[in-house]
């Protein structure tokens, strides 16, 4: 597995696997088929460089095991600081594909002088909030009824680290 920026021309390879994730979860903000298939536009963010699309590129397979976007604040008060989703294919989770993620997230972070790294997830998210827990986030605070998943709400938790 090798740990990647993802090129503009491998958007539509790209949205295919958020698709993918979308429809295998619960826990991404997508529901199945609510992701707009706009493969230019996609091409045009990933081009822009923030934010910043690392993807976990299983070459044996030719396919992409799971993704990591990174946005870098825009202003002066926070271009310190960065928000993260990441997202693993089911068939990839529990086989470090995370933590690989994450370990090019610190490396990441050093080089872009980044110092506070934040991010979202649902409370009933336990196995995320592990990862994010390993990787040394912290709860900072709690969203409730942040989300409607299935007729439920679900709260979302604030986590961040600080480097």
């Amino acid at each position: 597995m090798k740990i990647r920026p993802v090129l503009s021309s491998e958007a539509e390879k790209f949205w295919e696997m958020l698709d993918q994730i979308d429809h295998e979860t619960k826990f991404m903000m997508f529901e199945p088929g609510e992701r707009p298939r706009n493969i230019d536009r996609l091409a045009a963010a990933i081009a822009d460089g923030n934010p910043t699309f690392f993807v976990a590129d299983d070459t044996e397979n030719a396919s992409f095991a799971g993704y990591m976007l990174v946005e870098r604040g825009r202003f002066n008060r926070n271009r310190h600081s960065a928000y993260i989703v990441v997202g693993v294919k089911a068939e990839y989770q529990h086989q470090g594909v995370g933590s690989q993620l994450f370990a090019q997230l610190d490396e990441w972070a050093t080089d872009n002088d980044i110092t506070r790294l934040e991010l979202t997830v649902m409370a009933t998210n336990t196995n995320a909030q592990n990862l994010y827990k390993k990787f040394g986030f912290k709860v900072e605070g709690v969203k409730e009824k942040s989300l409607l998943v299935d007729g439920v709400y679900v709260d979302e938790l604030y986590m961040a680290k600080t480097i």
